[in-house]
């Protein structure tokens, strides 16, 4: 049979392991009953009203806690509790972050590690000296703590669970915590985490909220009225349970972020009987009563709070303890799962089982996510895709899956453990969102829109394209006030807009005759950066052999970029004295820039880095990305946005290769594909 619970929250509890142990009369009596120690743990300052939440026990011991050695320092590396950006220890980032599943470091795993030494700091924010703010834990644990006993000076613990049943001895009695519970063990409280399920080759693991100030609380239920979400008789604390035990124990000690230890010759689990309101406790998270949408639309995810930690201004939390259980879902006309968002709070979510509605792939049971603080978020596009097509009847979401998230007010800062030294940090995390496509559809108007091609799906290939360009490529144009007139080719497209949208020839120098050759001249030039069957074999043929290529041949691929290298070179030939490839003067800007200048752009896809590109070429590039409308047009593609902000990086190759190559192994399989299709074509 296991341990016994006292049911409610923010009850007066009274538990006597001995009968007759509590005074009759008052708190502190001159003589304590069987010879104890009358002890007081107080959760708030004196005055606190009671209103507001005056909390403190009072505890029956064998000897009081006072009665231990001195203090020493107890090395800790990874926990951290300052989180300002000087701070030592933190690397802060607005990006978007998730990590696979937690796990020791490869010496840690072989010393063996408890639920002290297996803490790691993830995030936070403010600092726990002054009592404000937060820090996000995990925690992997492979041994007992045995005889050891911690306190945490520095605020509340709130421990979530994913991996591996903790058994939770406190000074109150026990507490059994598995999977799909949580417990809370306030500032102040010894404990000690026994695991009687795990070892090396199978930790316990999980999450801590710790909170700087203040306390956990029921969240107001508002016009939801008396019932549902979290009920206050489904959370359970321990009865007396005392340890008379005269042999050496350890205690931790968790103060301003530094750890302590000091020895005792008596166990600290002595306390007889206790009698107060400051009492640690569980919770069954599937005793939840999850409410939601019956008509359409769904309400924000506050709904699933299970617990909260309000700070001094009304409404906005230090900490919301929020959980996705399995439910039900019945709205009509309605995008179903979580809506893109970028929240004025930051966002922390684990996963303790099973797969989040969000996130199909990824978020893997013992990973997490972290969206910060205006930091866009949302479905990936399989989610969307899928979610914007399904069927809308009924459906029950969840089964067997629990995640949860913690949210707060604050910025938060992570660690240089979550980041660097974890390896956990999933770096491709943003191409989650990669894929998202443009369905914007305008009402009747000039009928201009811009469409990508998806590649990997061989769309180019389809019948409808290959009625716009018979040759399967972009770009092309399908010109909707000259009859859907059909123009491809980059040079052909160029000339055509010229032609019937630049009646003055400011981009291509009209009733100029050499001028307009010289522009013509550069057009044909450009093909020779990318044409396959042009002279030069350049650019494009680079990108095949550096990028796409399914087996690395050296000679073709030094052939082509030392063949794009002497191309450019040419280039900076034309430019050392000029702004732009064409015109009086320095030039202007013409449609020979623009036919020349993406290619270029993209050198470093085909092996050409930004070092390697001459002087006044890099200076002729900046200057035309400077250009608005040339920033606007390359952004048409939404795809393609993060990978431009990187090929302006000058550290490109160092900070991205590891990117661009999974990005060009994507590329090359449907090129492959595609090749290997066309040439079984009889």
């Amino acid at each position: 049979m296991g341990p016994q619970y006292l049911k409610g929250f923010g009850n007066h509890f009274e538990s006597e392991a001995i009968p007759d142990t509590l005074p009759s009369l008052g708190n502190s009596p001159q003589k304590v009953a069987h010879g104890l120690y009358a002890e007081q743990l107080s959760g708030t300052a004196f005055t606190v009203p009671r209103h507001i939440g005056n909390q403190r026990t009072w505890f029956y011991r064998i000897r009081p806690s006072v009665n231990h050695n001195p203090f020493e320092p107890y090395p800790h590396l990874h926990v951290v509790g300052s989180f300002h950006s000087f701070s030592p220890g933190i690397k802060a980032t607005p990006q978007q972050l998730r990590w696979s599943p937690f796990e020791l470091d490869e010496k840690a795993k072989s010393q063996g590690a408890d639920f002290i030494d297996g803490l790691r700091t993830l995030a936070g924010a403010g600092d726990a000296q002054t009592k404000n703010g937060l820090a996000i834990h995990t925690y992997i644990a492979t041994k007992s703590m045995g005889k050891r006993s911690f306190y945490n000076s520095d605020g509340d613990y709130l421990i979530v669970p994913q991996l591996g049943q903790l058994n939770i001895k406190t000074e109150f009695g026990l507490l059994e915590v598995p999977p799909n519970h949580i417990a809370v063990v306030q500032r102040g409280m010894k404990f000690s985490v026994d695991l009687p399920e795990s070892s090396a080759s199978s930790p316990a693991r999980g999450y801590i909220c710790e909170i700087f100030k203040g306390h956990w609380s029921l969240p107001d239920r508002g016009p939801i009225g008396a019932n549902s979400l979290a009920n206050e008789k489904d959370f359970e604390h321990p009865v007396a349970a005392y340890e008379d035990d005269e042999s050496e124990w350890e205690i931790i000690n968790k103060f301003m972020c530094s750890f302590y230890r000091f020895t005792q010759n008596h166990s600290p689990y002595d306390v007889v009987a206790y009698s107060g309101n400051y009492v640690p406790y569980r919770y069954d998270l599937s005793n939840f009563c999850v409410i939601g949408s019956i008509s359409f639309d769904h309400p924000d995810p506050s709904i699933f709070t299970v617990l909260t930690c309000q700070s001094d201004s009304p409404g906005t939390a230090v900490a919301d303890f929020v959980i996705f259980p399995p439910r039900w879902l019945v709205q009509e006309n309605t995008f179903r799962p979580p809506y893109f968002h970028r929240n004025c709070m930051s966002e922390f979510m684990g996963n303790i089982a099973g797969t989040y509605d969000a996130k199909t792939e990824g978020f893997l049971p013992g990973g997490a996510s972290l969206h910060n603080m205006n930091s866009a978020h949302g479905p990936d596009s399989q989610t969307f895709e899928n979610a914007s097509n399904a069927e809308l009847k009924p459906a029950k979401i969840g089964n067997g899956s629990m995640s949860f998230m913690f949210e707060s007010g604050y910025q938060l800062a992570t660690t240089e453990w979550a980041i660097e030294e974890s390896g956990k940090l999933q770096q491709d995390y943003w191409m989650a969102w990669r894929d998202l496509k443009k369905h914007f559809k305008p009402p009747a108007g000039d009928g201009r829109t811009a469409a990508s091609i998806d590649f990997g799906k061989n769309e180019q290939k389809e019948d409808w394209f290959l009625k716009i360009n018979p040759n399967g490529r972009i770009p092309a144009i399908v010109e909707p006030n000259r009859n859907d007139f059909k123009v491809f080719e980059t040079a052909a497209i160029l000339q055509y807009l010229a032609i019937h949208y630049d009646p003055k020839g400011k981009f291509h120098f009209r009733g100029q005759p050499d001028f307009e050759s010289e522009v013509m001249q550069h057009v044909f030039y450009s093909g020779s950066l990318h044409l396959p069957w042009t002279s030069s074999l350049s650019a494009g043929q680079a990108n095949h052999f550096f990028r796409y290529a399914p087996e690395k041949i050296q000679y073709g691929i030094d052939r082509y970029i030392n063949e794009t290298k002497r191309l450019y070179s040419v280039l900076e030939v034309k430019l050392k004295d000029r702004d732009y490839l064409v015109g009086p003067g320095r030039g202007s800007y013409s449609i020979a820039d623009i036919n020349a200048f993406s290619w270029v752009f993209w050198s470093p896809w085909a092996g050409v880095f930004r070092d390697d590109v001459l002087t006044h070429v890099r200076l002729w590039l900046d200057r035309v990305w400077s250009r608005p409308q040339v920033q606007k047009g390359m952004h048409v593609s939404p795809k393609h946005n993060d990978l431009m902000d990187q090929y302006l990086d000058p550290d490109y190759e160092k900070k991205h290769e590891e990117l661009a190559e999974k990005e060009a192994k994507w590329n090359s399989d449907w090129i492959m594909k595609g090749q290997n299709e066309q040439g079984g074509k009889k």
